[in-house]
């Protein structure tokens, strides 16, 4: 969790085995500039998906998040929806979430490269 330039990068500096099949990545009231942050990240990479259960602070207000989700060797994005709304703002690994706060669900669809 690093916050910089009225941004918010989330998950940046996970190494890629941390997304292969079954794991999970949990951060619990992780302390921000905004307020405490909870994440937790669910690989099924062998159905396809990455589910992310995110919890922003009330403070966060209009900072874009900026999500990483560093794909084992071999994925990519193929889709994401937030909270079962299709969310197209995403480059490379990157999950851009403006003007959201609360609870987001989300999901990422990802295929073999």
């Amino acid at each position: 969790v690093e916050g910089r330039q009225d941004r918010l990068y989330l998950l940046q500096g996970t190494p890629r085995r941390w997304l292969d099949q079954g794991k999970i990545i949990k951060i619990h009231q992780a302390p921000t500039i905004y307020g405490p942050l909870s994440l937790t990240c669910h690989s099924d990479v062998a159905n396809d998906k990455i589910n992310i259960s995110l919890n922003l602070p009330e403070r966060i207000g209009n900072t874009p998040v900026y999500l990483k989700t560093r794909l084992p060797v071999g994925y990519r994005i193929q889709s994401i929806a937030l909270n079962d709304m299709k969310h197209t703002d995403f480059h490379n690994e990157w999950i851009v979430l403006r003007n959201v706060k609360g609870h987001l669900q989300i999901v990422v669809t990802v295929t073999r490269q």
